[in-house]
């Protein structure tokens, strides 16, 4: 359940990343998707998982020592998908690259390693959960 006023959480939550850098187990994509989920939820997604690695290979090795193939599964275990074309505003989402972000509506946001945060049109994405 989402906490009142959590479109302002959004607006400002992306504002705020805009000169975000890209770190693994701190400020990754799937990290910076879940921080967000649980600035509007009030869970601790992100408690499980920041700072238990410092790369990609370790992110990787992390996930399947716990289950989970990729991102995708693990966005699986924690909230139910459903089509990108009902996404809404605060939902996550999967980009093609196969990154986690966060929709806002006809575009999505994405923390990149090369790019910092960066928008795509959200029907561009692989799939959507709800949050």
């Amino acid at each position: 359940m989402r906490i009142e006023h959590w479109e302002d959480e959004l607006y400002a939550y992306i504002e705020a990343s805009k000169d975000l850098q890209f770190e693994w187990g701190q400020n990754d994509c799937s990290l910076w998707a879940a921080a967000f989920v649980d600035n509007i939820t009030g869970s601790s997604i992100v408690n499980d998982w920041r700072g238990l690695y410092g790369d990609e290979d370790t992110a990787n090795l992390l996930m399947l020592e716990r289950g989970f193939a990729n991102c995708e599964m693990v966005a699986d275990s924690i909230a139910p998908s459903k089509s990108v074309k009902m996404a809404s505003r605060g939902d996550i989402v999967l980009h093609q690259s196969g990154a986690l972000g966060i929709c806002d509506g006809r575009k999505s946001f994405f923390l990149t390693p090369e790019k910092g945060l960066v928008s795509a049109l959200t029907v561009t994405c692989k799939k959507a959960w709800g949050i």
